[in-house]
């Protein structure tokens, strides 16, 4: 498995297991190239399956919403 896939994996695990998580919302912009964009909606996935609350958007205007 990639490392940044581990990290990522990782981070979101943390993130689950300390109540301040319970009141995280993250809004995450995607970026312009294509590489990591794979990477940012495994993030997506990664931290809504551990119940947090983080949602990809394509502009900033539409995460401020």
């Amino acid at each position: 498995m990639h490392s940044l896939i581990i990290a990522l994996i990782a981070i979101s695990v943390l993130y689950a297991l300390y109540a301040i998580a319970l009141m995280l919302k993250e809004a995450i912009l995607l970026p312009s190239l294509p590489a990591p964009i794979e990477n940012v909606k495994f993030w997506e996935t990664a931290c809504y399956n551990r119940g947090l609350r983080v949602r990809i958007f394509d502009d900033r205007q539409n995460a401020l919403d």
